[in-house]
């Protein structure tokens, strides 16, 4: 057993206590933390909505057609000339008067000498502009429904005429003269298109030229839409990018302009209602023209100076473009259906068949055609009316295509 020494126990007793230091943080009785709370994952972003991107495809390769294509004088010295695909046709003459031709091809005089004809898309009437003045008629008969002020008329949807006093849009129910006119908005200019099923109006609106919506030069910030009782709709366009001369699809779902890139005329589409535009053609002369009926678009391509051009057509639907040709004309329009094309203004008129690749020349040489509109007495889809210009007036003429087996 160890022992301790007297004399080390007492050295021990007399050391001094070392002196106790105090620590001043204050004591903390934390409880149980909680777990924290889930963190939500940022919502996924819808990709943008695309018509594309389109494709080029493999160009016509078109083979001129084994039969040749007849013009036939329907009226001569004629003004102007409205159609529709339904059969009814205005015919407005140089010096005689106005002749309505009815779906049985029964003519009605119309005591009416028009500036402007616009035929109801359901056949049901016509409004006529003469001077500041719009008369309506009843078809098939042609019974005048009324005479109202007002420029630019334009058929809703909804049977109802919309018109323009200054830059106040308005619609009248022409088959109720006493119910009161509605106001759709404000607008200085022609509508794009009225958009099939919807009482509404389309425009392009330009802070710079508000009255020039047609004219290439003016930018186009954004697209209006009015109608009766709504709120006005403004859909945005190319943001910080300059875009010219919109054009609407014939059910208003697709919107294309041209923007300017590196001294280029550059054609670009979208959805009307937002999305990313698709580049189409560069080096875009004249205006796009869409198919009535289909998701499709013509455009020509080519050289401003010399007028060398190549004509494309677009179609949406297969997301793909393909030339159909070198052209020397300046108007072009699909026939109902979307299977053919017509070119024509500038150069002997050229129908070019989808479908088959055959190409019909029809006409002279050296006619000018200045208008096609639809033919719905040729029955079988094979014919289509033309207005060739004369001296000192225009005859309206009817193209009747070789039948195909």
């Amino acid at each position: 057993m160890w022992r301790i020494a007297p004399a080390l126990l007492a050295v021990v007793a007399c050391r001094p206590a070392p002196a106790r230091v105090l620590d001043p943080t204050p004591i903390a009785i934390a409880g149980h933390r909680a777990a924290p709370p889930p963190v939500e994952p940022e919502p996924a972003q819808p990709p943008a909505k695309r018509l594309g991107p389109l494709h080029r495809a493999a160009a016509f390769l078109f083979q001129p057609s084994p039969d040749a294509a007849t013009a036939t004088t329907v009226r001569s010295k004629l003004r102007l000339v409205a159609a529709t695909a339904t059969g009814e046709r205005v015919e407005v003459g140089c010096k005689r008067g106005t002749t309505l031709v009815d779906r049985e091809g029964r003519e009605h005089a119309l005591a009416l000498r028009p500036d402007a004809v616009v035929i109801a898309p359901d056949g049901a009437a016509i409004a006529a502009r003469s001077g500041g003045r719009v008369a309506v008629l009843a078809l098939p008969q042609g019974r005048a429904l009324g005479t109202w002020d007002g420029e630019d008329p334009t058929w809703l949807a909804d049977g109802t005429l919309a018109l323009r006093h200054g830059c106040a849009w308005v619609a009248i129910a022409p088959q109720q003269p006493d119910t009161p006119a509605q106001s759709l908005g404000e607008h200085c200019g022609a509508p794009l298109l009225s958009e099939p099923g919807t009482a509404r109006l389309w425009f392009a609106v330009s802070d710079a030229q508000p009255r020039a919506d047609d004219d290439a030069r003016a930018p186009t910030r954004a697209l209006l839409g009015l109608s009766p009782g709504q709120t006005a709709l403004e859909q945005p366009l190319g943001g910080d990018v300059p875009m010219f001369a919109p054009r609407l699809s014939h059910d208003g779902s697709i919107v294309c302009a041209t923007t300017q890139r590196r001294g280029h005329a550059l054609l670009q589409c979208r959805l009307r209602d937002g999305g990313v535009f698709e580049p189409v053609a560069q080096d875009v002369v004249g205006q796009p023209v869409f198919a009535d009926d289909a998701p499709r678009l013509l455009v020509t391509v080519g050289d401003r100076e010399t007028g060398q051009r190549d004509l494309h057509v677009v179609d949406f639907a297969l997301k793909i473009v393909r030339r159909l040709g070198h052209v020397a004309h300046h108007r072009f329009a699909f026939l109902p259906g979307a299977e053919r094309v017509v070119a024509y203004d500038g150069a002997r008129g050229l129908v070019f068949e989808l479908d088959t690749g055959l190409v019909s020349p029809f006409g002279d040489e050296h006619d000018d055609w200045v208008a096609v509109v639809p033919d719905a007495a040729g029955g079988s889809g094979d014919s289509f009316l033309a207005t060739r210009l004369g001296r000192p007036c225009a005859e309206l003429v009817r193209v009747q295509l070789p039948r195909r087996e």
